[in-house]
């Protein structure tokens, strides 16, 4: 792969401080008007944090300034086009009505549909996205911490209220993950993405790993069923950076979630382009873990769009089901 800025900070979404340490370069500050965009996200991301806890609602934020914090001791490394947090479902309400109410609106789905496909997204999806116009902004509100998992939604979150800690940053105390979940997070999200952007993976080349508690960390590996995953993560450190995780990883083959991973960092575009791509990235993740349930997970996830649940109105979910191949050969073959 040619690893110049401009493949990094375009199509891998690299910071320049970033490229300038992988590339051994010293040129960062020839851009300062990117600096200028990262330090006016990171004010956006204090300023929607402290509404929320005016209203009292809680969250945790996910990746964003506090990763680019915790990894390089500076909020304003990492680039980060929105800003994740994660809320508890039973506040989602409040949290439309506060992000409404400042100048946001909806930008991937529609909260204001009606009840049942309301729920059926809520149900089958994870996140919510909005935009603020003026700001320039956009927040990504979370009810659950990922998808495509081998564990339900409940005992997820079981999982990440069990693992919480409190740091301080720009003067405020925030809850976050605590370093092993936090890991396991990051892996499991580039993962699921076939790590098609380096930004993911160099999080992980360069997070801190020295005070980690393994013990924990394997616990939360083996509920994840991700032994193969953290492997795969391994190798495209290696592969990648020349670097390894500092702890052992499992001897089984890797196969095809390592071939894939490597086509999806090296293709041209992040998103499938045809039928026959995305036949390849369902194939991986539908490989990415053994368990039954999370491959029926995947089956589903063919079969319901929540584009369609948004954008069509219909009485039943088995009438998404059956639009599904309507849908897909509108997008991919029809270009409509």
């Amino acid at each position: 792969m040619n690893l110049n800025r401009e493949t990094l900070y375009y199509r891998h979404r690299l910071s320049h401080q970033q490229i300038d340490m992988l590339l051994g370069e010293n040129n960062s500050s020839s851009f300062a008007d990117d600096k200028m965009k990262i330090l006016r996200n990171v004010k956006n991301f204090i300023t929607v944090t402290d509404l929320f806890r005016k209203e009292l609602i809680p969250f945790v934020p996910i990746k964003g300034p506090i990763l680019s914090y915790r990894i390089y001791n500076d909020p304003a490394v990492r680039f980060s086009h929105d800003i994740d947090l994660l809320i508890l479902l039973d506040d989602l309400t409040k949290v439309l009505d506060l992000l409404l109410g400042r100048g946001f609106r909806i930008i991937d789905c529609s909260c204001t549909a009606d009840d049942f496909r309301r729920k059926l997204i809520i149900k089958n999806s994870h996140h919510m996205a909005f935009y603020n116009d003026k700001l320039q902004f956009c927040v990504e509100v979370h009810w659950t911490l990922t998808c495509m998992t081998p564990i339900s939604n409940d005992e997820l979150m079981d999982i990440v209220h069990k693992n919480l800690i409190q740091i301080n940053f720009a003067g405020r105390l925030f809850v976050v993950l605590n370093k092993e979940m936090e890991l396991v997070y990051l892996i499991l999200h580039g993962a699921r993405h076939g790590w098609c952007r380096l930004k993911w993976l160099i999080d992980i080349a360069y997070y801190p790993m020295d005070d980690l508690n393994m013990d924990l960390f394997y616990t939360l590996v083996n509920r994840f069923s991700a032994d193969k995953v953290v492997k795969q993560t391994d190798q495209l450190l290696n592969l990648h950076f020349h670097r390894h995780l500092p702890f052992k990883t499992s001897n089984k083959p890797l196969g095809y979630i390592f071939k894939y991973a490597e086509y999806s960092i090296n293709r041209k575009n992040v998103e499938p382009e045809s039928l026959f791509q995305s036949y390849k990235h369902f194939r991986y993740l539908f490989f990415l873990f053994p368990e039954v349930s999370y491959k029926l997970k995947c089956v589903k996830a063919i079969f319901l769009s929540m584009n369609d649940v948004a954008n069509f109105k219909f009485s039943s979910q088995l009438a998404y089901y059956l639009y599904r191949p309507v849908s897909l050969i509108r997008r991919r073959i029809l270009h409509v």
